[in-house]
């Protein structure tokens, strides 16, 4: 392309409105390209311990049903899945109750669980 036509990606430096960047977004953008990277490179140890999931049964990714633990299954040794009425996008607000129970019945569960001093 000639002089005024696009340039890749990666050759644009500075602002969307042509104006140069200043040091600190320059700082920003480099690194926010080796946050990036490293959370493209992580890979998370195994929680040996119990997590208790809430969830709500309509998420599904259209043509894929998701696992119950939704994958958690893979970084945890235990995932005890609850299912709470409402949506995802408000199952704090929808579901609250329904979570405060289970989350005391799981404080008695681990209240009995432990060893009495």
């Amino acid at each position: 392309m000639g002089a005024g036509g696009p340039r890749p990606a990666e050759a644009l430096e500075g602002r969307a409105n042509g104006q140069p960047e200043s040091e600190d977004e320059r700082t920003l953008r480099i690194q926010a390209r080796e946050r990036i990277a490293a959370f493209g490179q992580y890979i998370p140890p195994k929680f040996d311990g119990a997590l208790h999931l809430f969830r709500t049964r309509g998420m599904e990714l259209g043509w894929k049903k998701l696992p119950e633990n939704l994958g958690w299954g893979e970084y945890c040794a235990h995932v005890q899945t609850y299912f709470a009425s409402g949506l995802h996008q408000s199952i704090g607000e929808d579901a609250f109750a329904e979570i405060a129970r289970c989350v005391q019945a799981v404080d008695v569960t681990m209240e009995s669980a432990s060893p009495r001093r």
